[in-house]
């Protein structure tokens, strides 16, 4: 059933990047013809919302993944992580469970996932929920007793949440 479902996804992806494409040739080309002469001339996939991601360009990795599958089975996983559900669940890799699944903050609104550390920083699939930045303290999900000071960046042009892949946290000081 759920092989049918993705596949009816990918027919439909597919129809809606063939449904676009006319109008992204023509934007190319008013681009092109708009264009300062020595920048780079523009393609039609500049101008497409619906572009085929490569399998290189996944936010996740193989323990990431894993880490997301399990935290979601038990009901732990944060909304806010289920927008990498798709690249979670299309991870070409079997990869263990990591030891440590995710850090998160006291107040759920900082999550790293498979985290990995880098001396005293460290790195993984990390999850705002809000204009958060500065010291945060966070705790490992199974061993609450385990718990980490990290420095969040300040982001200016920010939404209220971000989540980015292999972001590099410092420890701070």
């Amino acid at each position: 059933m759920l092989c049918s479902w993705e596949h009816q996804q990918r027919i439909e992806l597919e129809q809606l990047r063939r449904a676009e494409l006319p109008i992204a040739c023509f934007q190319s080309l008013f681009a092109n013809a708009n264009r300062d002469s020595k920048s780079k001339p523009f393609a039609p996939e500049d101008f497409t919302v619906f572009k085929q991601r490569s399998t290189d360009e996944s936010r996740v990795t193989p323990a990431t993944a894993a880490a997301l599958i399990a935290l979601q089975a038990e009901g732990l996983l944060h909304p806010l992580l289920l927008s990498c559900w798709s690249d979670a669940i299309n991870n070409p890799s079997a990869a263990p469970t990591p030891e440590v699944r995710a850090l998160v903050s006291q107040d759920n609104g900082v999550w790293v996932v498979a985290p990995v550390w880098e001396g005293s920083n460290v790195r993984g699939l990390v999850c705002v929920a809000d204009f958060v930045h500065g010291p945060v303290r966070l705790r490992d999900i199974d061993r609450r007793l385990m718990s980490y000071e990290v420095v969040l960046p300040k982001r200016n042009n920010a939404a209220a949440g971000w989540i980015e892949a292999g972001h590099l946290l410092l420890g701070a000081t």
